[in-house]
């Protein structure tokens, strides 16, 4: 157990000695820090858009449903997130009509969910490189330890070895690396889809709270705020 402890030590002062096998670890580390940074911000902006639950905006699409438009829009006011966006721009208007719905608030939604979602491709991104990157070190190891076949003098099994090591070593740290980054994407995506589906529930609630036959923006009337 000493022994391989000791092996294992020389292999990691080998790869940090600044060989091409040191770089792609300090690479795989480097990448792994930002992907944890990334979804610990992400899962906080996710963890401050459901902060309170949903009882202000069950709140706000009642007061609609009653006709108390100022009120439902008083429900909505102060909120920074996706969902009160897209409330308060539908309950701003005096009168809607299922056009501007499906011509202005729902690419909103869409455009909203999206924005929100967009750190989840930099992570995904992050998680499929780290395998790639330990990919690339098991090649510059094997391409070192070829070398080290047709060297000669007594440094040939020291670097044949330590070739093999760093192709080893490399692929290791990268699939490490990879599996709890992908794990955590797939997490923070679950979280993301499910808050997309209520807000197009409260969405279409609002839809049909508020769509009113005839005139409002979206239909050529010239209705303004």
């Amino acid at each position: 157990m000493i022994a391989g402890a000791a092996d294992a030590w020389a292999s990691a002062r080998y790869l940090l000695s600044g060989g091409p096998g040191g770089w792609v670890l300090v690479a795989i580390f480097g990448v792994s820090l930002g992907a944890w940074i990334a979804m610990l911000r992400y899962g906080l902006r996710l963890r401050e858009e459901i902060a309170g639950g949903f009882r202000w905006a069950e709140d706000a699409i009642e007061r609609a449903e009653r006709g108390d438009q100022s009120g439902a829009a008083a429900a909505c006011a102060g909120r920074a997130t996706v969902l009160a966006r897209v409330l308060g721009e539908a309950l701003s208007w005096p009168a809607v009509s299922r056009r501007f719905f499906d011509k202005h608030l729902w690419p909103l939604v869409e455009s909203e969910t999206q924005q929100l979602r967009g750190p989840l491709t930099g992570i995904g991104a992050c998680a499929a490189l780290l395998p790639l990157l330990g990919l690339l070190g098991t090649v510059l190891g094997m391409v070192e330890a070829f070398d080290a076949l047709g060297g000669v003098g007594a440094s040939g099994p020291k670097r044949l070895a330590g070739g093999i090591s760093q192709a080893l070593w490399t692929t290791q740290a990268g699939l490490v690396a990879a599996v709890p980054v992908l794990l955590g994407q797939g997490y923070l995506s679950a979280r993301w889809n499910h808050y997309a589906d209520r807000v197009a529930l409260f969405v279409k609630r609002a839809e049909r709270a508020l769509v009113v036959d005839g005139g409002g923006p979206g239909t050529g009337t010239g209705n303004a705020k």
